[in-house]
């Protein structure tokens, strides 16, 4: 499942594991990670971004950030790293 809410120039997206439930984990359940995969992001003003990618769990932004070209269509296409549970970034335009 993906969430996407747009601010001006930037927006955030954040990425839930659907299989992924504490009732689940609570009874042992092995629960299988979401690999890697692209996500489309429309209606973006052209230019370069900045993505900085968000462990929820963790609370802490990862060091690494990712930059991006939108075009003249408006969609930005993302690769979105495995992970388990959530997953979030948020995405700037840069100046």
């Amino acid at each position: 499942m993906v969430r996407c809410i747009y601010y001006g120039d930037h927006c955030a997206l954040w990425f839930k594991n659907l299989d992924y439930q504490w009732s689940l984990v609570a009874e042992g359940k092995v629960v299988k990670k979401v690999g890697v995969f692209s996500q489309s992001v429309p209606e973006l003003v052209p230019g370069r971004y900045t993505v900085a990618w968000f462990d929820p769990q963790g609370g802490r932004f990862f060091e690494k950030t990712t930059e991006a070209v939108v075009k003249e269509d408006g969609v930005l296409t993302l690769a979105v790293p495995t992970f388990l549970k959530d997953f979030a970034c948020i995405v700037t335009r840069r100046p």
